[in-house]
Protein backbone atom coordinates (compact mmCIF):
# COMPACT_ATOMS: atom_id res chain seq x y z
CA UNK A 1 0.00 0.00 0.00
CA UNK A 2 1.08 3.54 -1.04
CA UNK A 3 2.01 5.96 2.01
CA UNK A 4 -0.67 9.09 1.57
CA UNK A 5 0.91 11.81 0.56
CA UNK A 6 0.02 15.30 2.85
CA UNK A 7 1.09 18.36 1.98
CA UNK A 8 2.20 20.77 4.57
CA UNK A 9 1.69 24.53 4.57
CA UNK A 10 2.41 25.66 8.06
CA UNK A 11 3.52 28.80 9.56
CA UNK A 12 5.50 27.52 12.26
CA UNK A 13 8.88 25.36 11.85
CA UNK A 14 6.96 21.84 10.23
CA UNK A 15 9.86 19.86 11.38
CA UNK A 16 7.85 18.25 14.01
CA UNK A 17 5.06 17.56 12.04
CA UNK A 18 6.91 15.90 9.20
CA UNK A 19 8.17 13.55 11.85
CA UNK A 20 5.64 12.58 13.82
CA UNK A 21 3.71 11.81 9.71
CA UNK A 22 6.88 9.44 8.65
CA UNK A 23 6.82 7.75 11.70
CA UNK A 24 3.19 7.03 11.20
CA UNK A 25 3.23 6.29 7.60
CA UNK A 26 2.79 9.74 5.86
CA UNK A 27 4.68 11.23 3.11
CA UNK A 28 4.51 15.00 3.90
CA UNK A 29 5.79 17.24 1.53
CA UNK A 30 5.66 21.33 2.88
CA UNK A 31 4.81 23.83 0.49
CA UNK A 32 7.16 26.80 -0.76
CA UNK A 33 4.41 29.42 -1.31
CA UNK A 34 6.78 30.83 -4.13
CA UNK A 35 5.86 27.24 -6.16
CA UNK A 36 2.57 27.05 -4.84
CA UNK A 37 1.29 26.68 -8.29
CA UNK A 38 3.66 24.05 -9.19
CA UNK A 39 2.29 21.35 -5.95
CA UNK A 40 2.93 17.70 -6.48
CA UNK A 41 -0.12 15.40 -6.24
CA UNK A 42 -1.10 14.70 -2.66
CA UNK A 43 -3.65 12.69 -1.00
CA UNK A 44 -4.10 14.81 1.98
CA UNK A 45 -3.95 18.85 2.98
CA UNK A 46 -2.87 20.95 5.90
CA UNK A 47 -3.38 24.62 5.53
CA UNK A 48 -2.21 26.90 8.72
CA UNK A 49 -4.97 29.81 8.43
CA UNK A 50 -2.64 32.15 9.77
CA UNK A 51 -0.35 32.55 6.83
CA UNK A 52 -0.54 35.39 4.85
CA UNK A 53 -4.17 35.42 3.51
CA UNK A 54 -2.87 34.87 -0.76
CA UNK A 55 -1.19 32.10 0.69
CA UNK A 56 -3.71 30.38 2.20
CA UNK A 57 -6.08 31.20 -0.63
CA UNK A 58 -3.90 29.57 -3.21
CA UNK A 59 -2.71 26.69 -1.53
CA UNK A 60 -6.62 25.68 -0.65
CA UNK A 61 -7.54 26.75 -3.97
CA UNK A 62 -4.48 24.33 -5.90
CA UNK A 63 -5.88 21.55 -3.19
CA UNK A 64 -9.63 22.40 -4.07
CA UNK A 65 -8.45 21.70 -7.85
CA UNK A 66 -6.45 18.99 -7.51
CA UNK A 67 -9.80 17.21 -5.99
CA UNK A 68 -7.86 16.68 -2.41
CA UNK A 69 -11.10 15.64 -0.32
CA UNK A 70 -9.00 15.56 3.29
CA UNK A 71 -7.87 19.10 4.23
CA UNK A 72 -7.24 19.75 7.54
CA UNK A 73 -7.86 24.15 8.20
CA UNK A 74 -5.53 24.93 10.91
CA UNK A 75 -6.85 27.96 13.11
CA UNK A 76 -5.95 30.15 15.91
CA UNK A 77 -8.64 31.83 18.29
CA UNK A 78 -8.55 35.62 15.95
CA UNK A 79 -8.46 33.42 12.76
CA UNK A 80 -10.39 35.14 9.56
CA UNK A 81 -10.37 32.53 6.56
CA UNK A 82 -10.18 34.29 3.87
CA UNK A 83 -12.71 34.43 1.47
CA UNK A 84 -13.56 30.74 -0.68
CA UNK A 85 -11.90 29.11 2.21
CA UNK A 86 -13.17 26.00 3.90
CA UNK A 87 -15.64 23.69 2.85
CA UNK A 88 -18.20 21.46 4.60
CA UNK A 89 -15.82 18.18 4.08
CA UNK A 90 -12.77 20.16 5.58
CA UNK A 91 -11.80 19.92 8.94
CA UNK A 92 -10.32 22.22 11.21
CA UNK A 93 -8.23 22.46 14.02
CA UNK A 94 -7.57 24.82 16.90
CA UNK A 95 -3.54 26.15 17.18
CA UNK A 96 -1.58 25.12 18.79
CA UNK A 97 -2.13 21.93 17.80
CA UNK A 98 0.80 19.13 18.92
CA UNK A 99 2.08 17.13 16.20
CA UNK A 100 0.51 13.50 16.81
CA UNK A 101 -2.71 15.17 17.37
CA UNK A 102 -2.24 16.52 13.65
CA UNK A 103 -1.59 12.62 12.74
CA UNK A 104 -4.51 11.68 14.56
CA UNK A 105 -6.87 13.99 12.97
CA UNK A 106 -5.67 12.85 9.79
Amino acid sequence: MERPTVLLAVAEDDDAYVDALQRAGFEPLSVDPARVHDMPSVDMGVVDCDLPSEVVSAVYQQLQASKVTATLLLVGPSTDLPEGVGASGDEVALKPLPPDSLVYRL
